[in-house]
């Protein structure tokens, strides 16, 4: 937005000052810097969130294939479909390929994280925004989502854990950690005097409109920043 209203500024003025010009007409050339909310921006986003949409339609689709097993296999319809004994045992054998699945989709999505992370590394490391704590609490956890739970089938089942009380394990596991990455996230984003969150507004010219928040599309009372500063 900040770059749109320095080009309409510009062109405003110079079409006052010499009219239809060569520079009036290379400023509305540059199609991507005349609206870069719509063509610059939204394709980045979309393109950065790849990686953790395919994660979370992966284990979306998990979810609900292991959810209509045990529905099935549940009273009052008692359908078994899995092991030796079961009806169909094909409609079991699709987990070992899900289970694929989500460690890709697991990969990607850290994958996804890291490159716009160093990527991005100049621009995001301004204005204190720490990019490194707000990334981190999201890899790690990405990460013990999937990788934890082969590490203690690997682990537990050498000491002859049952499945049942391995799944247990890892559902205790994760209650635990849930708790110091949520206080990570808090500190990571909480908001400071000064820092990268005070400078994320977008003031329109003359009182115009109200200014508004570039990453949440935030609408102040006022162009005035302080009563839009003091509402976040």
């Amino acid at each position: 937005p900040t770059v749109q209203y320095l080009i309409e500024t510009v062109r405003g003025h110079l079409e006052q000052v010499v009219g239809e010009s060569r520079d009036v007409r290379l400023l509305n050339d540059l199609t991507i810097l005349n609206n870069p909310e719509k063509l610059l921006f939204q394709p980045l986003r979309q393109t950065s969130s790849i990686g953790i949409s395919v994660f979370v339609i992966t284990y979306a689709a998990k979810s609900l294939y292991l959810l209509t097993l045990q529905f099935l296999a549940s009273p009052p319809l008692r359908l078994q479909l899995c092991g030796s004994t079961g009806i169909l045992p094909a409609a079991c054998s699709l987990e070992t390929y899900i289970d694929g699945a989500c460690f890709l989709a697991s990969t990607l999505a850290i994958a996804n994280i890291v490159v716009f992370e160093r990527s991005l590394n100049a621009i995001l490391s301004r204005d204190h925004f720490k990019p490194f704590a707000k990334f981190l609490a999201v890899k790690v956890l990405v990460s013990i989502v999937f990788l934890q739970s082969y590490g203690l089938e690997l682990l537990l089942g050498q000491l002859s854990y049952t499945d049942l009380q391995i799944r247990l394990c890892y559902s205790n596991l994760v209650c635990c950690e849930v708790l110091p990455l949520s206080l990570m996230v808090f500190f990571a984003w909480k908001p400071a005097t000064e820092d990268w969150y005070s400078g994320d507004r977008y003031v329109r010219p003359l009182n115009a409109s109200p200014c508004t928040g570039q990453l949440a599309d935030e609408t102040g009372s006022s162009g005035v920043d302080d009563a839009f500063l003091e509402s976040r």
